[in-house]
């Protein structure tokens, strides 16, 4: 895949999960399942094998810091908007860290 084609589905992935958290004008089971699609997609098509290491302790931290980010909330100004938009981006990632969960123990295992 070329460099241009890896910046556009970042910005996808980073400006996607902003949008829906702050534009509720969809529902948000079907804002979830869009994002954890493209994060099937982002996993199965962008993440090689020499960067899964890299993504997986990555999408671990992301992951964590959805879990515990209700404890941001008092943040002054931009608490209140932490929690859904670290929601949103974990329902890309989840999915994504899976796929390249799967397809790393299917390499190791050839």
């Amino acid at each position: 895949m070329k460099k241009s084609q890896y910046s556009i589905i970042y910005i996808i992935a980073v400006v996607l999960p902003v949008i829906t958290a702050f534009y509720q004008a969809i529902p948000a089971n079907i804002a979830a399942t869009v994002l954890a699609v493209f994060g099937v997609v982002i996993g199965v098509r962008n993440i090689s094998s020499s960067e899964s290491s890299r993504f997986l302790v990555s999408s671990f931290a992301l992951i964590v810091a959805e879990l515990v980010s209700r404890g941001l909330e008092n943040i002054i100004l931009i608490g209140p908007y932490i929690p859904p938009v670290l929601l949103n981006v974990t329902y890309i990632v989840a999915p994504a860290a899976i796929v390249v969960a799967l397809k790393t123990i299917n390499e190791d295992a050839r």
